[in-house]
């Protein structure tokens, strides 16, 4: 039961996180991961509640497959900062005052990145 209730909440969490990171959110690689938790969040909250052995193991079986769907995240989230970084360096982001802006002046990215 506790899974079942849990895992949805931090997903959600998780999604939360990802739609306010700081120009992160617009790369390609942290979108795909933002779906990969939005599918995951959608089967889980789908679950019907848990009654029998039988509908046990079907759920163990299914936060497998999820485990599995998630083991490229933390590679993808890399990718999404090198993305970013790239961005940066070209001068397709730039500071609030116009200026070329640097990915090493970036603190609420690298702070989103440490927490993550």
């Amino acid at each position: 039961g506790f899974l079942r209730r849990e895992l949805p909440i931090r997903l959600a969490h998780r999604i939360q996180d990802l739609d306010r990171a700081p120009l992160l959110r617009d790369m390609p690689s942290v979108q795909a991961v933002r779906d990969i938790y939005i599918n995951s969040f959608l089967e889980l909250i789908e679950q019907p509640k848990i009654t029998c052995p039988g509908e046990e193991a079907a759920f163990a079986a299914r936060l497998d497959s999820l485990y599995q769907a998630h083991s490229n995240v933390l590679i993808q989230m890399a990718k999404g900062a090198f993305e970013l970084r790239a961005a940066v360096r070209n001068g397709e982001i730039k500071s609030t005052t116009g200026r070329k802006m640097k990915f090493d002046e970036m603190d609420q990215c690298h702070n989103f990145l440490d927490r993550f």
